[in-house]
């Protein structure tokens, strides 16, 4: 007996019986397989619809080499909870990624960046979907994609990044190891987790700066970040945090908020974790779609 207790013990109470789960195995609408043409590239995605007629919704931008599911299906976990709070999501795969047609190769961030803008406007031209209040949520290397957007998007109601890259090129630094930089001398790419990556990529590294990007948009942002994330340090988000507080303005639409989670990996890869940053996420995004 005294075992047992001593293994429920070490069980996070967010797991215990009397705590509600965080998603049903349904949507508490519709899921729909969707696609659109991009540099004659099919991006495909699923789009999520809560019951009512008229809605707000969100798109989610995957990290690098992330699909619209992301680890522990987070993405589907996020988008089905947030249909039970009256909005839309639209998760989809970048081109060469996922179910998207296309080389992953061939992939960059500023081609990333445009997939996200696509995916904005797919929603925009849905008849049911309130273009006046629209949401961007980035994890990753999809937090830098997200910045670059709602730099050039100041219409967007509110932005939420989940542990972003602040500085894509240090990141690639960190990371590179010989073998990577000899076949990029050799053979014009690298080997990175079962996938190719292409001069391009790392040409245009440099030239990324997704904090001086997210200072351009004017509205209220939250960042979300695990305090063990052993893939992009927690100071990522404290570098986003700085120059959003920098922003002019000064007023409550510019303001800026960040949930920090203990104990948390890169991607919240634990149940509690998840719960934690998809609901306070949905309050976020609730709060500003008014």
């Amino acid at each position: 007996m005294s075992g047992d207790n001593e293994r429920r013990a070490d069980v996070p109470q967010e797991y215990g019986p009397e705590k509600e789960p965080l998603v049903c195995l349904r949507s508490a609408g519709t899921e729909t397989l969707v696609e659109w043409e991009k540099e004659g590239l099919r991006i495909r995605g699923v789009f999520h619809t809560p019951a009512a007629r008229r809605f707000p919704a969100v798109v989610m931008c995957p990290g690098f080499t992330g699909t619209k599911t992301e680890p522990g299906f987070l993405f589907t976990k996020a988008a089905r909870y947030f249909t039970t709070l009256g909005f839309g999501v639209l998760r989809f795969d970048y081109r060469g990624s996922g179910d998207s047609e296309g080389d992953f190769v061939d992939v960059t961030i500023q081609g990333e960046i445009a997939d996200a803008e696509s995916a904005l406007r797919w929603l925009e031209s849905r008849p049911e979907v309130d273009s006046k209040k629209l949401g961007l949520l980035g994890l990753s290397m999809g937090g830098c994609v997200a910045a670059y957007v709602a730099g050039d998007r100041h219409d967007l109601s509110s932005v939420v990044l989940w542990a972003p890259v602040s500085n894509p090129l240090r990141l690639a630094r960190e990371r590179k190891s010989r073998e990577q930089i000899e076949m990029m001398r050799r053979y014009g790419w690298a080997p990175y987790g079962g996938h190719r990556i292409g001069r391009a990529l790392v040409a245009e590294l440099p030239s990324l700066r997704p904090t001086e990007r997210i200072a351009l948009y004017p509205g209220p942002v939250l960042l979300c970040h695990g305090t063990e994330d052993e893939a992009v340090p927690p100071a990522a988000s404290e570098e986003y945090r700085a120059v959003l507080r920098a922003r002019p303005g000064g007023d409550v639409r510019t303001c800026v908020e960040m949930e920090t989670v203990e104990g948390a990996s890169h991607v919240f890869e634990r149940y509690d974790w998840q719960r934690r940053v998809i609901v306070r996420t949905g309050e976020w995004f609730s709060r500003w779609f008014g």
